[in-house]
């Protein structure tokens, strides 16, 4: 059984990663920087665990690879689309290469990598897709309007894909994550996070296991009859 995962070093990524493995899974793990996490995983999974590199803000990079990765690991059941990135400015103080890269890695690149995976999945009559997503992506946040949007970007692409897909006995589901306490998240000042913790009906910030959890839940049998939900792991915001 293999499953893939974008954006696999990464926090919520590795979370997911080591959860699947668990579940008996080989994990192809997508990283682009980070490699180290992945070698971690390597040393600690051994041959369930398979390394592939690319750049996310790079679309034919994208599309090239992911094409490559389907010929070579064409019996993927799961796809979980995790890469992402956020970054913080005002709208007309954004830089235009970091709105391209945001777009880019955040949407377009899981619309292509899942176009390019998803075949067999269909041909076979079976697969779950997970899109992580952001309350964001639903609400829309302050100087965080490119994020906001690529994240509500993967909640539209989320639906319309479960109501292509349900046909061939695939399902697609979002997790809109709330304020998960990751590396990507330590730059927001103590003032800031304790008002928004503050605000939640589970007063705490998240962790990724919270968010491996419901992946657990989403990948299993008992969500067969659940397909184009947008599943809150947010505390109650």
């Amino acid at each position: 059984m293999f499953a893939f995962v974008s954006g696999a070093s990464g926090d919520i990524g590795k979370e997911i990663t080591i959860h699947l493995v668990n579940l008996g899974y080989t994990v192809i793990c997508h990283y682009n920087k980070n490699e180290k996490v992945i070698d971690e995983l390597s040393k600690k999974f051994g041959d369930k665990i398979i390394p592939t590199k690319c750049n996310f803000s790079n679309t034919k990079e994208v599309d090239f690879w992911s094409k490559n990765l389907s010929s070579v690991y064409p019996d993927i059941e799961i796809i979980i689309n995790n890469a992402g990135f956020a970054f913080q400015d005002l709208i007309h103080k954004m830089p235009y290469q970091k709105t391209v890269d945001l777009i880019n890695t955040n949407l377009t690149s899981t619309i292509i990598t899942t176009k390019n995976l998803v075949g067999k999945m269909i041909s076979n009559r079976y697969g779950k897709i997970i899109n992580i997503s952001s309350i964001w992506g639903t609400y829309g946040g302050s100087c965080e309007v490119v994020y906001s949007a690529s994240k509500g970007g993967l909640i539209a692409f989320t639906k319309a894909l479960a109501k292509e897909l349900g046909l061939s006995n695939i399902n697609v589901n979002c997790l809109s994550l709330g304020f998960i306490d990751t590396k990507m998240n330590k730059d927001i000042d103590k003032d800031s996070t304790n008002s928004f913790v503050g605000d939640l009906s589970i007063p705490r910030l998240g962790t990724p296991l919270d968010v491996a959890n419901a992946v657990d839940f989403l990948v299993s049998d008992k969500s067969s009859y659940i397909t184009g939900q947008i599943i809150g792991v947010d505390g109650g915001f």
